[in-house]
């Protein structure tokens, strides 16, 4: 197993890349139609799984999540995976999901779902912070909604669904004029 960035290329332990994996266990392929299709490898013998990992240096790797969870603000992707990695480098945060809420105008907007380390974190602070580490300012979330702990399913993982649900939710309990929780 290996992860690497967009152009393929093996990364540094503790970088989050694509996940590929190699080896005696890949499957045969696909069926399609009725015969099997054998998988899309890279040039030497890798799949490319859409998953992101993050390899440490004693080999474990943690599962980032998946390459193409998009938020599309007026036309424009914005990539989940980039604002949570961005959001969860920030001190004080335990956990992140970045999820999207709806928006009348733009289709879409990037709402953070944060586990607080101690204090809450405002939106004020999440941004501030994105500006200073000089994060894009089209990709920062623009709602910030502190929880005790992340929607999971029954087997412990992440629920994205119940995470977007959640921060609906939360979304019209915003005071329009206010920007701030009622």
């Amino acid at each position: 197993m290996r992860a690497v960035d967009a152009e393929g290329r093996p990364l540094a332990v503790g970088e989050v890349g694509e996940a590929q994996v190699r080896g005696p266990s890949l499957f045969v392929g696909y069926a399609r139609e009725g015969s099997p299709r054998r998988p899309a490898l890279t040039s030497d013998g890798f799949l490319p799984t859409g998953d992101l990992v993050e390899v440490g240096e004693d080999g474990t790797v943690r599962l980032m999540g998946r390459q193409k969870q998009v938020i599309i603000r007026g036309g424009r992707n914005v990539d989940v995976n980039e604002v949570e990695a961005a959001v969860g480098r920030m001190p004080g945060v335990a956990q992140v999901c970045v999820v999207p809420v709806a928006d009348e105008m733009l289709g879409e907007r990037v709402a953070a779902l944060v586990v607080p380390e101690g204090d809450v974190l405002s939106l004020e602070d999440v941004t501030g912070w994105l500006q200073e580490s000089g994060f894009p300012k089209s990709k920062w979330p623009e709602y910030v909604f502190a929880v005790a702990d992340l929607p999971q399913n029954r087997v412990g993982k992440l629920s994205r669904p119940d995470a977007t649900q959640l921060a609906n939710d939360l979304r019209t309990r915003i005071k329009p004029s206010s920007g701030q929780l009622g």
